[in-house]
């Protein structure tokens, strides 16, 4: 991501932007988040990508694992063609 006057977010941008998917509970953007910064910086907060990984982990336990509008598509296997 670049701003058209040249303007690249630094880590501090990034590590905000991570606060944000921790509290907002979005762990799918989350892990892009750190994997970005992972390959930009060399490093993620390791205490932001924990509480990443839990909120990930009650999304799995409440099955909200996956977004609703995948759950209720049909598998392509599940389809009869007659």
């Amino acid at each position: 991501m670049q701003h058209r006057n040249k303007v690249k977010p630094n880590e501090e941008s990034w590590t905000w932007v991570m606060k944000e998917c921790v509290k907002s509970g979005q762990f799918r953007l989350g892990y892009c988040i750190a994997r970005l910064m992972e390959s930009e910086f060399k490093r993620t907060p390791e205490d932001l990508v924990k509480q990443n990984e839990a909120n990930a982990m009650k999304a799995k336990a409440d099955g909200k694992e996956h977004p609703s509008a995948l759950a209720q598509q049909q598998s392509l296997f599940e389809i009869k063609i007659q």
